[in-house]
């Protein structure tokens, strides 16, 4: 279906003012691990989205295009709707069961590149995610956590817990890479 641009950019402007003010609110309720599993997955998510959106996603976001931006934002931010329509799936299941923290760690994670691809479009958003990457930085320490968190949801449900990386595996020491990492323009100095 066609859509105009502008149509395009409300709709994009919608979901980052929306993820720009939960994000950290939504990532506090989340333990350590699934921060660390969240940043596992938006890592992956921003080094595949290099294809589709550039370079600029993954290291440099302010300097994204803007349409590309507006491209990204609306790809992730139909993912989280997704995620969140499959509540009622994790609902009442018990609350040691995989797929629950799964269902955080993604939601969180798609969120974040939701608030990185729109550091190109608002301060709120360059803010935000400032933010996000600071709390997923404390969680850094939960990485081997998370690791065996995912792997065992991965066995479980028989799934690919981070979205696919070109030429990479979804190993163990990838995963551990990817949750024990922060992107390049939120590292520390």
């Amino acid at each position: 279906m066609f859509e105009f641009a502008f149509v395009k950019e409300r709709k994009a402007e919608a979901l980052l003012a929306n993820a720009a003010a939960n994000i950290v609110d939504f990532a506090e309720q989340l333990s350590q691990p699934e921060r660390a599993a969240a940043l596992a997955w938006a890592n992956a998510a921003l080094i595949a989205g290099k294809e589709e959106y550039g370079r600029e996603l993954a290291h440099a976001p302010k300097k994204m295009k803007p349409e590309l931006a507006v491209k990204a934002i609306l790809h992730f931010g139909a993912y989280r709707r997704q995620i969140e329509d499959a509540i009622e799936s994790v609902d009442n299941r018990p609350a040691h069961d995989p797929a629950i923290s799964a269902f955080k760690w993604e939601l969180l994670g798609a969120q974040v590149v939701i608030v990185t691809a729109g550091a190109a479009l608002t301060k709120d958003a360059r803010a935000a995610a400032k933010s996000i990457f600071g709390v997923l930085g404390e969680a850094i320490p939960y990485a081997e956590e998370a690791v065996r968190a995912m792997t065992i949801y991965a066995k479980t449900y028989d799934v690919e817990v981070i979205p696919a990386v070109p030429n990479k595996k979804g190993d163990k020491a990838f995963l551990l890479a990817l949750a024990s990492s922060l992107p390049p323009m939120f590292r520390a100095p």
